[in-house]
Parts: structure tokens; sequence; C-alpha cells
């Protein structure tokens, strides 16, 4: 099986530049979890003696690895952030030849290599759908088994500060499945090229994303208008300068004989919009249309049931 990297020459560059990356920073990351004084030298020699067939010790300095060098400045000030973050901060001594050192676990660093694995995976799909590239993933929803597919990715989209990748689904004797939606950190192993035909994307196949809040279109959903009424000024300012979504209007302003104000949003129903309506409490209530009230309601009944156990 063939990875992402070795797919064509464009991507070979890519793919290098994705594991200089990973690579300096496990170097970097061993290094501070060694308890040491970490310095831009130390590193950048550690990874020139071990990768680099042309590397000579005598005569290296740090321009010799300029792009290194830069890379290793990105990921120093990601795993900075990350760890103020944690409340684990980078210690830094010196000035010109500054060294950092660590005092913390090891738990922090897990989500910086998460993220980098995610900003790999993103490349590679975004590669993928330009190439029109299948491939052949393992993906682990959170409410299902595991499932290796044949996977032909159509659209990378960013919701709540989440990736995920439309596509064609193919498992071995069913049908492929349309706008199958993928969430790149439910992604297991590596991403493999397949030798296969790529099935495209139909015309305006995935214009639906612009008329529902978050990534799930529901089976036999119907696009509705709802009205949604905050129930003070607060929560009113609150859905109007952050609207839940873009078709959204405002249709009632709170006034002297009300504290409420209405909106108005064009959408098909699905989970996530519930989600959103719910985070509100009883400040955010469904006027209409009577269908979708009924299932935001039922929601909140099942909802207190739960705390009556």
């Amino acid at each position: 099986m063939t990875t992402i990297g070795n797919m064509g020459r464009n991507n070979i560059l890519r793919a290098k530049r994705s594991e200089k990356r990973l690579m300096l920073l496990n170097i970097f990351k061993e290094l501070l979890l060694k308890g040491e004084e970490v310095s831009y030298d130390m590193v950048l020699r550690i990874y020139n003696e071990k990768y680099n067939k042309e590397y000579n010790a005598e005569n290296w300095n740090r321009k010799c690895s300029s792009e290194e060098n830069n890379i290793l400045k990105t990921i120093i000030f990601e795993i900075r952030t990350e760890l103020d973050k944690f409340g684990y901060p980078l210690k830094e001594s010196g000035n010109k030849n500054k060294t950092y050192k660590y005092d913390g676990p090891e738990g922090p660093f897990k989500n910086i290599e998460f993220k980098a694995k995610l900003e790999e995976w993103k490349s590679d799909f975004d590669f993928c759908i330009k190439e029109e590239q299948p491939v052949r993933i393992t993906y682990k929803p959170f409410d299902k088994g595991r499932m290796n597919i044949i996977f032909h990715p159509h659209l990378l989209y960013l919701y709540n500060g989440r990736l995920f990748v439309f596509g064609v689904s193919e498992k071995k004797g069913k049908e492929p499945f349309r706008k199958f939606c993928i969430a790149l950190d439910r992604i297991e192993g590596n991403i493999e090229k397949v030798d296969k035909n790529y099935i495209k994307a139909n015309t305006g196949e995935y214009n639906y994303l612009n008329k529902i809040v978050g990534v799930t279109l529901e089976k036999n959903a119907e696009l509705i208008t709802i009205r949604l009424r905050a129930h003070d000024g607060y929560t009113f300012g609150r859905i109007t300068t952050k609207p839940i979504h873009d078709s959204q209007r405002t249709v009632l302003y709170p006034g002297k004989y009300h504290d409420y104000g209405e909106v108005e949003l064009k959408v098909y129903p699905n989970v996530e919009l519930v989600g959103q309506i719910l985070s509100y409490g009883s400040f955010l209530q469904v006027v209409s249309p009577k269908g979708f009230r009924e299932r935001v309601a039922n929601e909140l009944c099942r909802a207190i049931e739960q705390y009556k156990r």
C-alpha cells in the first residue's frame, strides 16, 4: 500500500515538509522531557545527524538548515502557546542563544502532536481533492464500530473549530454512500492511496451545507422557516450579534410593551440546531413551526427525566 506522501511529485515535497515538522517536533519534545536545557542548535544538529546524508559536523552551522530553523521557530511558538494553556510554561533563558526547559508532565504534548497530525491529514485531503485521488482509511465514529472504507474526498469543511471532509464512502458488498461526512479527528492510522477510479461530486451536491447548522443532513429533512423568541434583551443581543445561521433575520425587536425579541431562520432542522437552541436554556424558545417546536420540547422532557433518576 502507498501512503499519501508517495502520490506525486508536488505532494512528495509537501509530505517532506510535513515529515520535517513531525521529526523536529519529536526531537524537541524528547529533549524537553529528559529535563535538558534545549537550544535551537541542539535540535537541528540531532535532526541533521539522523536525517541529512550530506551533514558535515565540522562545517555545519544553523544557516545550513534555514528551512528547518524556520519550521522549528514555528514549533517552539506553538508548543509555548499550548503549554501555557495547560499551566506548564516553557522556561526560557539566554538572549542570543536561547535555551528552553520543561518541568511538567508528558500529557500536554499528546495534544500538540495530535494537532500536528490533523494538519497533516488536512493537507493530505486537500491534495486528494485537487488530484481526484481516492484513499483507503480506517474511521471510528464515536457512536459506531470501526470501519475500513475506500473514500473519495470532495470537500473540506470547518465547523465549530472541528475539521470534516465530505465525499463518497465505499464498503465491500455495499453501494457507494454519497455525502458521507468524516471528522478528521476520528481517523485511525495512515491515509493510503488506492488505484481506483475517482467518484466525483455531483453539481451542487453540497449546496445544502448553506442551509444547515453543523454538518448533518437528516433523512427526509425539509427546508423550514423557524421562529425563535429570546425572552430577555441579553439573550436577544447574543443571538443577533452571533447569529445561529446565516439566513437569520430579526422579525421583532424588544420594545416598550414586551421584553422579548424574535428572529427567523430558514434551514433544514437537525440535531446540531436542536443542541444550539437548548444551549440557551429557558431564555430561548421555539415559537414555530409546530413540528420542530414539539421536537425541541420532547428533547427537553427527556432531559428532565434524566434528572429525576
